[in-house]
């Protein structure tokens, strides 16, 4: 489903130092409103990590483009809520974006079967989209595993972990209020957690070493990123695989939630504005992202980080949008059923 745009080869860019100059160019327009105007780029995360690697590879690019003056803000408190509120809540004429994982958002409604979020916060652009998975050490029997215990830096798990788990037969308790992937990682390690999730970039990159392996990909297909690793979701899905036993109800019941899964923790590296921008700010700022995140100043600096950058088509995110949103009905109709 997803689009790849390829760009043509530049020299390395070492991050810190400042990107290429940008070769995209919004309307003339556009440009007249945005022009020395101040933008905050929100971060939910701690400086250093992936989310804020992107954003500090993008900001200059917006300016490059546009004429902005662009400032980068961390606000990892409270699991990112913060930053999301702090979004949600900005004025009319505050020109502010957040760097996040969509899918992120979109979870936090599931517990509570509101549309708040969705409805406060709008996506303006997604630069990259990649299924998450699950680490563990290599010598974790997770097939014949009935009880597992999973690390995470969120208390929302309940989608990935619990309803994961319930997809191929497995309990799953959460222990939460890690500070990022690198502390997850070492509660593995340690032996505290049995396994983690993250993005399949970030997974690989925990596995590279050997200490921990990529159990399995929270997808409808295989990816020959991760050869051998099962896949939940689908006719041919481990979830399916575990279930060719019980009735055709129950596996039926666990192929579907299976999915819910894949639909619900893809990673969606997404920029974020707020509801209440006004209508031709938000029009123009949503011309800059769009092109900002297709120009090849971004995707080199944020590459030189092992940051893949795919950008995503309109409809194509619209589309995608439209399938989780689907998703969020139906598990929280599952969780008020519970």
């Amino acid at each position: 489903m997803l689009r790849l745009d390829r760009f043509s080869s530049f020299a390395l860019c070492i991050f810190g130092v400042l990107p290429m100059a940008a070769t995209a160019q919004i309307s003339d327009s556009c440009k007249s409103v945005l022009t020395g105007q101040r933008l905050t780029v929100i971060v939910p995360n701690a400086a250093g990590g992936g989310y804020d690697t992107y954003a500090r590879a993008l900001a200059p690019v917006i300016d490059a483009v546009a004429g902005l003056q662009s400032s980068v803000v961390n606000m990892p408190a409270a699991g990112g809520l913060v930053a999301l509120t702090t979004l949600a809540d900005s004025g009319p004429d505050e020109l502010v974006v957040m760097v996040e994982n969509g899918t992120d958002v979109l979870r936090a409604e599931v517990q509570d079967g509101a549309s708040a979020w969705s409805e406060r916060v709008q996506r303006i652009g997604v630069f990259h989209a990649e299924p998450s998975a699950w680490v563990g050490k290599p010598d974790m029997d997770f097939i014949n595993a009935e009880n597992l215990v999973a690390a995470s830096s969120s208390a929302d798990g309940i989608v990935e972990f619990e309803f994961g788990g319930q997809a191929v037969g497995k309990v799953v308790k959460l222990i939460s209020g890690y500070d990022g992937s690198k502390e997850t990682e070492a509660a593995v390690l340690r032996g505290d957690a049995d396994f983690m999730s993250g993005s399949l970039t970030t997974s690989l990159k925990a596995a590279k070493s050997g200490d921990l392996t990529v159990q399995l990909l929270l997808s409808d297909k295989p990816s020959d990123r991760a050869p051998g690793v099962p896949h939940i979701a689908g006719e041919d899905g481990l979830a399916a695989q575990l279930a060719k036993d019980l009735s055709p109800e129950e596996r039926a019941k666990r192929i579907e939630i299976a999915g819910l899964v894949v639909d619900l923790s893809y990673d969606v590296r997404t920029v974020f504005t707020h509801s209440t921008l006004r209508q031709d700010l938000r029009e123009c700022l949503t011309e800059a992202v769009a092109d900002a995140i297709r120009d090849p100043a971004f995707a080199e600096t944020a590459e030189a980080q092992g940051r893949p950058v795919t950008p995503m088509d309109p409809d194509e995110s619209a589309d995608l949008l439209a399938s989780q949103m689907v998703s969020v009905a139906k598990l929280a109709e599952m969780v008020k059923a519970q």
